[in-house]
């Protein structure tokens, strides 16, 4: 199923909706037809397409929503992690790389894979995707840092 609205500002909360009822895709009423064509063809494929205009808003209302690792109740071995290491496994959280971690914190890329070890070590992870998982499994809190 594909949906379509005007779009404005419900178009992100009405797309959530629409997934969220099993739609496989998103398109604003002004996409073209061919637009539209594809999209049945990427649902007809079992794959999933949102409107590029709604994206963006989808990609924040989300982000907004992740859940802050560091929270209260969250595993007693967050507790073991510096300042800069839970910096680092916030941004592994979000799926940023190595290279977009150095650029944010203003340091080398061998440094952020000191810092990725030592968090990985610290946690007992095998990888920083176990780390992702970590995060999104900890609880939430109102206050995110």
């Amino acid at each position: 199923m594909i949906f379509r609205t005007a779009g404005g500002s419900l178009a992100a909360r009405q797309s959530r909706d629409a997934l969220r009822l099993g739609a496989s895709g998103f398109l604003l009423k002004v996409a073209p037809p061919e637009r539209l064509v594809d999209a049945i063809r990427v649902a007809a494929n079992g794959d999933a397409l949102l409107d590029p205009l709604v994206t963006r808003q989808a990609i924040a209302a989300f982000a907004h929503n992740m859940p802050d690792p560091l929270a209260a109740d969250s595993p007693p071995a967050l507790g073991q992690l510096t300042i800069r290491e839970t910096e680092v496994l916030r941004m592994l959280a979000r799926g940023k790389s190595n290279a977009e971690i150095a650029a944010d914190l203003v340091v080398g890329d061998p440094t952020v894979k000191t810092h990725v070890a030592r968090v990985l070590m610290k946690l007992g992870l095998r990888d920083r995707g176990a780390g992702r998982h970590l995060c999104l499994r900890a609880p939430t809190r109102s206050a995110r840092a």
